[in-house]
Parts: structure tokens; C-alpha cells; sequence
């Protein structure tokens, strides 16, 4: 049977709703009120309104009334603090994004009791949590093709190995490659660009590439004839300025 709170309680409560009536026992206020299904009352629970969606909720006051708790998400952070007073390692936790260490002499929160020993432990846990970093992976994948398109031999130096082509990079200075048509260039410059979209550049101050010329380069951890098409300092003139 379904259990309503006071009528004249009611009535004051949503006055500027319905007009209220001792002698309507409170239908303009099941018609006027109108209760979010995800809010309505247990359905076990006789005292509630059950599935009429007319109906108000029922009275704060009854204890045994409660709405069905909100779906958590599996993924989110777990609920852990720790009093960083001192250094000790509680455990390790689900920060939302990745597995972290809690130190601290006192763990707070409802998920202390779900801390994991281990980061493999808590890794294995959420994983499927884990988003993949796509910047830092591509980022890496563009300085091994960088490298390739910067390539040159020594021992063919000149404009027609490096042709003064540049290119940006992902630490923000644009650097001489090779060949603006080569293959690893093209590539290069196809993924970069999709980086640039959705990924963070730096805005470093670049040197200005006056009074410097493009040429083959060999580092000092190349071996052999193999260099980098790199910026070169103008020969000095010896002229005193």
C-alpha cells in the first residue's frame, strides 16, 4: 500500500506546484509531482511508492527508504589518503590513471583496505584501465624515423645529400634533413602531423639558422661514413669584428 507523508505537510511543501485540497486526498499533487525513475525507492520496500512515477518520494524521516546507490565507475580513483608523516610505504594504489605508491605513518579512506602490495599487483587489477600513451609511444616511433630522414654519408656530403630541407620536431626546433622527398621524411612528416593534433608541443627559443649553413655531420657516436644533415657554423673569417 503505498504511504504517503502529512497531507498538510505536503501541501505547504509544494504549494507553488498543485493547489491543495483537504478533500482531494492529494490527487493534483500525484499529478503535479514527478519523481526521476534513478531516484525512485527500493521496490522491495512496501512503505516506498513503488513504480508509479506520479507519486512522491517517500518521507525522509522512514529509514527503511532508501534510493538504490549510484553505479560506480571501476575505473575511478580509489578513495586513499595518506598523513605523509612520515615515509613508510602503505601500499599501492589506483590514482584514476595509473598505480602509484602511498607513503605515509596512516592510510584514510573506505579503500584502504584495498590497497595492493605490489604495482604489478594493482597493474594486473586495472589494467584494462590503463590508457595507452599514445604521445609518448609516437614520439618515439618519430625520432626513429627522424633519424633515418636526417641519415646521410659522409663521404657524399653536400647540397645533394642534404638539400636544405627542414623539418619540426617534437622538442620544437625544426631540424635539416636529407631529402624533403625521401621516403622516411614523408612518413616523418605524415605522423608528425598527426601528433601536432593531439599532442603538447614545446615553444623553446630556437637559434636562428642565420649565417648557418646545412651540411653532413658525423656525431660523436656515429660510426663509420654515416652522418646527420645538422646546421654548421659559417666559417670564421679570422676578421676581427
Amino acid at each position: 500500500m503505498t504511504r504517503l507523508v502529512s497531507f498538510s505537510a505536503v501541501c505547504i511543501a509544494f504549494v507553488s506546484l498543485t493547489a491543495c485540497s483537504a478533500d482531494d486526498g492529494g490527487s493534483s499533487l500525484r499529478q503535479a509531482y514527478k519523481v526521476d525513475p534513478a531516484a525512485k525507492c527500493d521496490p522491495a520496500d512496501t512503505n516506498c511508492a513503488g513504480e508509479d512515477p506520479t507519486v512522491p518520494p517517500c518521507d525522509p524521516a522512514d529509514t527503511n527508504c532508501k534510493p538504490p546507490p549510484p553505479v560506480s565507475n571501476p575505473c575511478d580513483a580509489q578513495a586513499v589518503k595518506s598523513d605523509e608523516s612520515c615515509k613508510t610505504l602503505l601500499g599501492y594504489t589506483w590514482n584514476g590513471s595509473t598505480c602509484t605508491e602511498l607513503h605515509g605513518c596512516q592510510c584514510f579512506g573506505p579503500d584502504c583496505g584495498s590497497l595492493f602490495k605490489s604495482a604489478e599487483a594493482c597493474k594486473e587489477a586495472f589494467g584494462s584501465c590503463v590508457v595507452p600513451d599514445w604521445c609518448g609511444e609516437t614520439a618515439q616511433e618519430l625520432a626513429t624515423l627522424l633519424a633515418e630522414a636526417r641519415s646521410c654519408n659522409i663521404a657524399s656530403a653536400g647540397a645533394i645529400v642534404c638539400d636544405g630541407t627542414v623539418v619540426p620536431t617534437t622538442m620544437g626546433c625544426p631540424v635539416p634533413v636529407a631529402s624533403g622527398s625521401s621516403k622516411a621524411t614523408i612518413a616523418y612528416l605524415d605522423l608528425y602531423k598527426a601528433y601536432a593534433q593531439k599532442c603538447p608541443l614545446p615553444v623553446p627559443a630556437c637559434p636562428s639558422p642565420k649565417g648557418l649553413s646545412i651540411d653532413c655531420v658525423q656525431g660523436a657516436d656515429i660510426d663509420g661514413l654515416m652522418g646527420a644533415c645538422s646546421y654548421v657554423p659559417a666559417p670564421s673569417t679570422g676578421e676581427a669584428k
